[in-house]
């Protein structure tokens, strides 16, 4: 019985040592769309005001894709119609033209990604000036929150014109949306029911959910999830 078993055990191992001595020496050659990307936050590459240098280094190294950072839902790091420039593109000049003038000569395609809505790096006087048109958000404490309120149709249309203007006037290959979301639970909450007339009107029209449901006694959150999710999903554009 063990010698058969032996047999056996060596049978297989005889097999499994052709089966790799059969195979080929290196992997199969890559498929001709497989994406082998890099994202970029910076907007500027890895060698800032040097695009020519980060593509090739990029194709060098097998890449065919870059994601660059080049707008945010308040600054571009080009010359845009409906967003305030950036420090980058004061220092470096236009980003995505240089980007995709550098990757087009390195067959690498661009894909230009931006945040969405969030303000973090967006000029003050800018900031100041939406949260004075209440198109900003609002946390469940009243806090103001340098974001844009995704419920507000102006909003909607900056996010749209300005995604729109890079595809107009750039030969990129793709657009990469980020942040399509409220920031935390409490300001979506607050942004739908607590943040003004407009949106509280529209959250009790279309959810039936007023704001004592969701904000009971002081402000605080509810533990019905349920109803202030249900709040929250309508109220992402």
């Amino acid at each position: 019985m063990h010698g058969r078993c032996l047999l056996w055990l060596m049978l297989a191992s005889l097999l499994a040592n052709q089966r790799l001595t059969d195979a080929p020496r290196f992997p199969a050659a890559s498929p001709p769309r497989e994406v082998r990307a890099v994202w970029n936050h910076s907007g500027t590459g890895a060698y800032p005001g040097d695009w020519q240098r980060s593509a090739k280094l990029l194709a060098e190294n097998g890449f065919n894709m870059i994601l660059p950072n080049m707008l945010w839902g308040g600054v571009a790091h080009y010359p845009s119609d409906v967003l305030p420039p950036s420090a980058t593109f004061q220092k470096y000049g236009d980003q995505i033209e240089q980007c995709c003038a550098a990757a087009k000569k390195h067959g690498i395609e661009v894909h230009v990604w931006k945040v969405n809505y969030n303000l973090a790096t967006a000029p003050k006087d800018f900031v100041a000036k939406l949260r004075r048109e209440g198109r900003t958000q609002v946390s469940a404490k009243g806090e103001p929150s340098d974001w844009l309120c995704p419920s507000h149709p102006e909003n909607q249309k900056l996010e749209l014109e300005s995604m729109l203007e890079v595809a107009r006037k750039y030969p990129v290959d793709g657009l990469h949306f980020d942040y399509i979301r409220y920031p935390t639970a409490s300001t979506a909450i607050a942004t739908a029911v607590g943040s003004g007339s407009r949106p509280k009107a529209a959250a009790r029209s279309r959810t039936g959910i007023g704001r004592r449901s969701v904000f009971p006694g002081r402000g605080r959150r509810s533990t019905t999830i349920g109803d202030a999710g249900r709040s929250r999903r309508w109220w992402r554009p």
